[in-house]
């Protein structure tokens, strides 16, 4: 039995403008002195068609492929204030640890608090994350939704709630969040045990090039790159040369009709 498993986050939803949002609104708590937006806290009152046409969401998106989770959205922030030049992975890690573990758990909190505080206007909020639509598509068109799964560094509740929203039909318990195991690594290893399959049974897709890499180095995970998420250049040139397959979306549709017909 071969088994779906799918990133969240740039992969099924594009979420690139919620995560800016609640990103430097919990940056602002912490960093009430900061400059950008001339430190004044985005409200949805705010967003207009031409809101993200901006430097600073720009800056902002080049360096979301190197983001973690939600507390590494702030360090993203303090990378932008501080003008610091980021280029790679390696630039990123090594200006995230000049924050000590007691600021990435006071970043944690401020990012969460804030995301608790936008889904109160949950017709907004829902206005900031976007489906890619031929992968929503397949997602719904999956008949064995027992088979489809997924794995995030997201929240469980975030993301139940986006499936719904998007009529996805993912079933709750295939999703595998943050706060059941946060490396992904371990929770695709959990998978292969709790079904009984081996682990080349089963095709992770993410577009985030730390995770892959972890994954292809340490299992036998059959690893895929989604071109249409948060990545550049660089890194699909780097998944190509360590043996990751890169899919656009047909080669997506692809995957999906050769697992389903399994």
């Amino acid at each position: 039995m071969k088994i779906l498993a799918l990133d969240f986050d740039g992969v099924i939803v594009d979420s690139l403008r919620d995560a800016f949002v609640t990103g430097f609104n919990a940056y602002l708590t912490l960093f009430p002195s900061t400059k950008l937006l001339d430190g004044k806290k985005i409200t949805y009152s705010m967003i207009g068609f031409d809101f993200f046409d901006t430097d600073l969401f720009d800056r902002f998106e080049k360096l979301r492929g190197y983001v973690n989770s939600g507390e590494h959205i702030i360090v993203a922030f303090a990378a932008i204030d501080a003008d610091k030049k980021i280029n790679s992975q390696n630039d990123f890690d090594k200006f995230t640890e000049g924050f000590s573990k007691k600021d990435i758990k006071r970043f944690e909190k401020a990012f969460y608090d804030e995301r608790k505080s936008l889904k109160t206007d949950i017709r907004e909020w829902y206005k900031l994350n976007h489906v890619f639509n031929i992968i929503a598509k397949v997602i719904r068109d999956f008949k064995d939704k027992e088979r489809l799964y997924i794995v995030t560094s997201k929240d469980k509740d975030t993301v139940f709630s986006l499936c719904k929203k998007k009529k996805l039909g993912v079933n709750e318990n295939n999703i595998l969040d943050r706060f059941s195991e946060l490396n992904k690594l371990k929770k695709l290893k959990q998978i292969s045990k709790d079904l009984s399959i081996k682990e080349e049974d089963i095709y992770f897709i993410d577009d985030l090039l730390l995770h892959l890499l972890s994954i292809k180095e340490n299992s036998n995970v059959n690893c895929f790159m989604a071109s249409w998420g948060y990545n550049d250049k660089a890194q699909i040139k780097e998944a190509k040369v360590k043996g990751i397959k890169v899919l656009n979306e047909d080669d997506f549709c692809e995957l999906v009709q050769s697992i389903v017909s399994d």
